[in-house]
């Protein structure tokens, strides 16, 4: 990865940002609780599609783990302290037979720093706790256990991953400048834009009951710094774009001209905030599985602006890049999977049934796309476990970036042990 690590660690903690915990989500609140009592032991939060684990250390979080972010206190570590593969396996290896805690290891053996660890920490706690807060009516058991003896420096009150909510601000729904423009908005749009289904426009920090899980989607974007998104369904699309004030969604029915809806919703009209070009460099080695990357190779040839290509099943990620991919992608990767683990074709709220397979109809696979500093991210989902997504350079057009997520989804196969050189 590219950058100094003092750079890249300023990078991460930039963008790292707190969350807002609803006060009547089921998990958080009985993790409120057991903190307010000071307790230790074990959080376990799960649905159909999530499970999770929280280990409360005194009345702090000292770990989380869920089946979205395994792996990830490794990963955001070894971007800041540049870990070698071989000493780690050594670490983890002795961590494992002596019972030793792998935070304070790292410290006490000298191959990070205690800034660097409760950071990678940190990430991995705030992940976990986003994925629970992005799950509708998840069950939830606390399973006391005895105190260990971690150092209080490595574990974290709930306050740290909590962002403060301005009183000055009030929920969406009372506050009747944002509804009169939101009006206005919709007007307009409606007589210029015949297949506008909705639209909704949001502000940072504001709360929707109505409208929650398109709230939480904007608040991944912000997180990520993602100036616009694009879902495509066989339902329609759904459009997101950050303002300098304020978030506007829309759903658009599937026949839409994205481009048009996309210039009517900017404002001022025309107005793209441009990124930086990549400064990408030699393909380096696959991470994970050969042969479920094996596709990929042909695509790098073929189109040097893409700069990684990933396959996510479940808590793993098979990944190939060019080095110049920003320091900051794993972690972008990790927000873009609980975006597109939502139901967004619901939230495109559309009655229409799917358009007939024909040959003027082929099958439109759902996809997203967003658009963040410095490149564009691509991704769709492989199976009910399973996404693939792709990194590209801002200059490649939208068009390309389409088909090339079409042209994976035909070609990368789950199966590991079948090559498709």
């Amino acid at each position: 990865m590219p950058g100094s690590k003092g750079e890249r660690g300023q990078h991460e903690q930039q963008r790292l940002a707190g969350i807002t915990v609803e006060p009547t989500h089921r998990a958080l609140v009985m993790l409120r609780q057991r903190i307010e009592e000071g307790q230790s032991g074990e959080l376990i939060v799960a649905n159909e599609s999530l499970e999770a684990h929280l280990f409360l250390q005194r009345g702090r979080i000292a770990w989380a783990y869920g089946s979205e972010t395994r792996g990830l206190f490794l990963e955001t570590l070894r971007g800041l302290a540049e870990l070698e593969e071989e000493a780690l396996r050594g670490l983890l290896d002795a961590c494992r037979a002596e019972r030793r805690h792998v935070a304070e290891t790292l410290i006490e053996w000298g191959m990070a720093e205690p800034e660097e660890v409760r950071h990678a920490l940190r990430v991995q706690i705030w992940m976990t706790l986003q994925s629970i807060l992005l799950t509708a009516e998840p069950e939830a058991i606390f399973l006391r256990r005895p105190a260990e003896e971690y150092s209080q420096e490595l574990t974290f009150s709930l306050k740290e991953f909590e962002t403060e909510r301005s009183p000055s601000r009030p929920p969406l729904e009372s506050d009747p400048e944002l509804e009169q423009k939101e009006q206005a908005l919709q007007q307009r749009l409606s007589e210029q834009l015949p297949t506008l289904l909705w639209v909704r426009l949001l502000r940072p920090g504001a709360r929707s009951q109505s409208q929650d899980q398109l709230q939480l989607i904007a608040e991944l974007m912000g997180e990520l710094g993602a100036r616009e998104l694009a879902y495509r369904h066989e339902k329609g699309w759904l459009l997101g774009l950050a303002g300098e004030n304020e978030q506007v969604f829309c759903g658009l029915q599937p026949h839409s001209i994205l481009s048009k809806a996309r210039r009517m919703l900017q404002e001022p009209p025309g107005a793209v905030a441009e990124g930086g070009e990549l400064e990408l460099g030699p393909l380096l080695p696959a991470q994970g599985s050969p042969p479920l990357l094996a596709p990929f190779r042909a695509i790098f040839d073929q189109v040097p602006q893409v700069a990684c290509m990933a396959v996510a099943e479940e808590s793993e990620v098979h990944w190939q890049e060019r080095k110049g991919l920003p320091s900051c992608f794993h972690e972008d990767l990790r927000r873009a999977m609980l975006i597109l683990g939502q139901p967004l074709s619901r939230i495109i709220q559309t009655d229409a049934p799917n358009r007939p397979v024909t040959s003027r109809h082929p099958v439109i696979q759902p996809a997203l796309r967003l658009v963040l500093p410095g490149y564009h991210l691509l991704g769709a989902p492989l199976s009910n476990t399973s996404t693939v997504w792709l990194a590209l350079c801002p200059s490649v057009l939208e068009g390309l970036g389409w088909g090339l997520l079409a042209n994976l989804l035909r070609n990368v196969h789950l199966d590991p042990t079948k090559s498709t050189e």
